[in-house]
């Protein structure tokens, strides 16, 4: 379904009511549905919209987004909620299990983070129904643009680790990023 995604700001699409029913999925607040990168204003006013379907797993932020609700932050994605509520089990084909497991190992960071058994169940069912696991793991996670890597290295090598804190501090001074010429394009990446 690609030939139907509209590449637009979010703003102008959503600003406009031209269709009957709103469904957000996978966003905890308002600001993850319209285009920040460009501008903070004008985030689109949803109340057109009288019937919005918000369907999400993150934690509650108190922002309602949705007329009708379905959300549970105890399941690992977005996608394992619409599986086990929405969609049939034997409406899952190859392709619809490919991209439930996507979304699903995006989601999990490829099962290393807020997955538990019932992740790897569905996980398991989606393999049995043709999931193309090895595919999605070479797209995902193993083919990246040489920019994405030239960026990854600049960021190891100049990562401190504090021991006392436990934790890993990435410094990038102003000099730094004159100095490797990185602009808003590179440091995206």
């Amino acid at each position: 379904y690609f030939n139907e995604v509209i590449f637009a700001d979010t703003r102008k699409v959503l600003s406009k009511k031209n269709f009957d029913v709103l469904i957000l999925v996978d966003g905890g607040s308002l600001v993850q549905f319209y285009d920040t990168h460009k501008t903070v204003d004008n985030a689109p006013d949803l109340s057109i919209y009288d019937m919005r379907v918000h369907i999400d797993h993150h934690l509650d932020n108190g922002q309602k987004l949705g007329t009708y609700i379905l959300k549970d932050a105890e399941v690992s994605s977005t996608a394992k909620l619409i599986l086990e509520k929405i969609i049939p089990k034997d409406f899952i084909d190859e392709k619809l299990a490919t991209l439930a497991y996507a979304a699903i190992l995006w989601d999990t960071g490829n099962f290393t983070w807020h997955f538990n058994d019932g992740t790897l169940e569905i996980a398991n069912f989606l393999l049995t129904k043709g999931a193309d696991f090895q595919f999605l793991i070479n797209k995902i996670f193993s083919s990246f643009p040489k920019l994405h890597l030239e960026m990854l290295a600049l960021a190891i090598n100049n990562i401190e680790y504090n021991d006392q804190l436990k934790t890993i501090f990435l410094f990038l001074p102003y000099q730094k990023l004159q100095q490797e010429k990185i602009n808003e394009e590179k440091f995206s990446a």
